[in-house]
């Protein structure tokens, strides 16, 4: 067997989205209880199935009949391991906190998920910030992705230590849904139109669906914060709130960016684009 077919066999397996679905589960289950054991196990059975996948007949038939059809859309592998990382990540701190060994952090189960879904939100930062866009202007782009990555780490540091001051908690998610809001704005303006990658659209979408309606939520709370500071467990309500709301617009980003969920066109010809429609 030539090499360039052997590298094909194994590459294509190891891209196949249930196997990265697979080892992102078993990768972030060992990396959150630390279990050596559940990583060996997951990394011997991938091995195993990478050499099945290489050698075997049936799969190298199952890519042959592949060949000469037209080929969906590729799905963004990056989103999908970031998305199913989050899922994971939430599952651990918010259903199953017990399961995590050692303890990560001493939280309530409300907290618990907080964590949860703040973990997922740091992934996404990383996830946007990195991902590769056209812009009008590269330089400013680089600019403004440095500042961002800078305020938005300084402020998930500030929220693993203000779990427990609500109001001080409560304005750091408030600075991280600006941070976002205004990332997906400078996107808006000075995106490249491209009909094969219509990233402009997508930042619209998540501008209106995900990033204003979690500041608006926000402040409304942080309002509420400041005129009752006598409230009855503030903490807890804080936490549940934040939980539900960052959960809430990560499951819109992630409708947004597999394209699933777009503006009405209506909406969309306000964007400030060389395009008529946003859903078009």
């Amino acid at each position: 067997m030539k090499l360039p077919e052997w590298s094909k066999r194994s590459g294509a397996a190891l891209r196949g989205t249930a196997n990265l679905v697979a080892l992102t589960i078993v990768a972030w289950a060992s990396f959150l209880t630390w279990d050596i054991w559940l990583a060996v196990v997951g990394g011997g059975i991938e091995i195993i199935f990478l050499s099945w996948a290489t050698w075997s007949k049936t799969y190298q038939k199952r890519l042959e009949s592949r060949r000469g059809k037209p080929r969906p859309k590729p799905i963004d592998l990056w989103l999908l391991i970031v998305t199913v990382s989050g899922f994971v990540v939430i599952l651990f701190f918010g259903f199953g906190k017990l399961l995590l060994t050692p303890r990560w952090l001493p939280l309530s189960h409300a907290q618990g998920w907080e964590a949860g879904a703040i973990g997922w939100t740091a992934l996404f930062l990383i996830y946007y910030l990195f991902k590769f866009k056209k812009t009008k202007n590269p330089a400013l782009y680089q600019v403004v992705l440095i500042l961002v990555a800078i305020v938005s780490t300084v402020l998930l540091f500030g929220l693993r230590y203000s779990m427990d001051i609500p109001v001080l908690h409560v304005a750091l998610v408030l600075a991280l849904g600006v941070c976002f809001l205004g990332m997906d704005l400078f996107l808006v303006f000075t995106l490249v139109d491209d009909d094969k990658n219509d990233e402009k659209s997508r930042s619209l979408a998540s501008l209106v669906g995900a990033d204003i309606p979690m500041v608006l939520t926000l402040s409304l709370l942080l309002l509420y914060l400041g005129i009752y500071n006598d409230a009855d467990n503030r903490d807890v309500f804080v936490s549940g709130v934040v939980a539900c709301q960052l959960l809430f617009s990560n499951a819109v980003f992630v409708l947004t960016e597999f394209a699933w969920l777009q503006l009405p066109q209506s909406f969309g010809e306000m964007a400030p684009s060389g395009k008529t429609s946003v859903g078009s």
